[in-house]
């Protein structure tokens, strides 16, 4: 009887962990194939045409499509994995999630809403949470990594590539800085998406970041790295803290260039 294949476990869901000689599988994370502006327009018209609650009937002819077409099931299934829609008896109805975005009472609000939208797939929290901190891949890589690292059938990588970063760019959650692409768990307005602050570590002085004018709040680019510092369970390798200072030093020069740099760039 030959081996069992490893696994490692990201995100509560089995991904082959694949060592030579072993028959791969595949184990995916969900993830939609509509993305998240599609979805949030979804629930916009939802709420707008329909006052938030309808018959699948009713909702196929207000996207104007057949009810029986692949693609309407298809777009249910993603408003509903990001978790704008949901099942009410016999009808389909906006959540509370969806109205934060659609009809906010404060623009953060929607900021933070959207946010946990696009984490609400599983697929993408993974990829976030893997990559906290740390430059994405170049294209071709994380294209890679969704194969091999995250269960995507190779023949669903592209489209799983596509949406999460048109759903990551709706959601403000992807910045770049210093040619790097990061994804930040930010609200999109700054302010990280957990209340507590990382305690500082012995012999470190807390950095008293800039703040957006009439925000309150660091800029979101600083925010997401803020959110990645180590709780004081976990210590940084000195690979990790150089490259965490390189991503934050990178973050500043773009976000605040002194007078001879935006002198230089002709601003």
């Amino acid at each position: 009887m030959g081996r069992r294949a490893r696994f490692s476990t990201i995100g509560g869901t089995e991904v082959n962990a694949q060592r030579s000689g072993q028959k791969r599988r595949f184990s995916e994370l969900r993830y939609p194939y509509y993305d998240l502006a599609v979805s949030i327009d979804v629930a916009r018209r939802l709420f707008g045409e329909r006052g938030g609650r309808v018959t699948e009937d009713g909702l196929a002819e207000m996207l104007g499509t057949a009810k029986a077409k692949s693609a309407f099931q298809t777009k249910i299934n993603a408003a509903q994995l990001f978790g704008l829609l949901k099942r009410d008896g016999n009808a389909l109805a906006v959540t509370d999630l969806a109205l934060r975005i659609v009809k906010p009472r404060t623009p953060e609000d929607a900021a933070e809403a959207t946010v946990e939208a696009f984490l609400s797939v599983p697929l993408f929290d993974a990829v976030q949470k893997r990559y906290a901190g740390n430059p994405l891949p170049p294209d071709d890589g994380l294209r890679n990594a969704l194969e091999l690292d995250f269960g995507v059938i190779p023949k669903r990588v592209p489209d799983a590539f596509a949406t999460l970063m048109r759903s990551a760019e709706r959601a403000g959650v992807l910045y770049r800085s210093g040619g790097n692409s990061y994804l930040s768990r930010g609200t999109g307005v700054g302010e990280p998406s957990r209340p507590d602050q990382p305690p500082v570590q012995p012999g470190m002085q807390q950095l008293v970041l800039p703040k957006v004018p009439d925000a309150g709040v660091p800029h979101p680019a600083l925010g997401g790295l803020l959110q990645v510092l180590p709780d004081g369970a976990k210590q940084w390798t000195e690979a990790e803290r150089s490259r965490w200072l390189e991503a934050f030093q990178a973050t500043i020069k773009v976000l605040y260039p002194t007078e001879e740099e935006q002198h230089a760039a002709g601003q």
